[in-house]
């Protein structure tokens, strides 16, 4: 199942490279990990890229759109396999007013292929890197539009996570980082 426009995909059932990638970079902390937050939820294709690892750790999806949301669980094999909690709310507002522990953060929300400004502001990520448990890993989906803002960016974001590591594959980057 995709969910896609002609000019971004945004799920891609267990095969999405953000999931995937970020999936396989923190593949040998699976075992630890009780609780998964999501923010930009789309069809929840991080819930298929983690189950089909065999883990099944609770999941809090928050998505904007109600429509995806509700798709988003539809379309979820986990159902019987996973606690998944949905919340339809603009992440920015949630993260604002959350303080629960994740051992797992992944952030992927897009307006069209571009990131909104907040999710590259400072306190946003600082509020998600609070929210992360000891040892737990962020990883954050990118799409390079223009290399100022890119640029400008990943200085934020290795000031908030700097102990991190960047997949490429153009034109996405996928940050990664162990809360330590």
């Amino acid at each position: 199942m995709q969910l896609s426009t002609p000019y971004a995909l945004y799920s891609d059932d267990k095969f999405y490279p953000p999931a995937v990638k970020f999936i396989k970079a923190v593949n040998n902390f699976l075992p630890e990990v009780n609780r998964v937050l999501v923010l930009g939820t789309g069809l929840a294709s991080i819930i298929k890229v983690i189950n089909n690892k065999g883990y099944y750790p609770d999941f809090t999806l928050v998505e904007i759109n109600e429509e995806i949301l509700y798709w988003a669980i539809e379309f979820s094999e986990s159902k019987q396999h996973a606690k998944i909690k949905p919340v339809c709310m603009d992440a920015q507002e949630f993260m604002q007013h959350h303080y629960e522990q994740y051992d797992l953060i992944f952030i992927d929300i897009f307006n069209g292929r571009v990131v909104p400004d907040f999710v590259t502001d400072k306190s946003f990520l600082q509020k998600c890197k609070a929210c992360l448990s000891k040892n737990g890993y962020v990883g954050f989906n990118y799409i390079i539009n223009d290399n100022s803002t890119w640029e400008r960016d990943s200085v934020t974001f290795n000031e908030v996570f700097p102990e991190n590591e960047i997949i490429s594959f153009d034109p996405n980057k996928v940050f990664i980082s162990r809360n330590r």
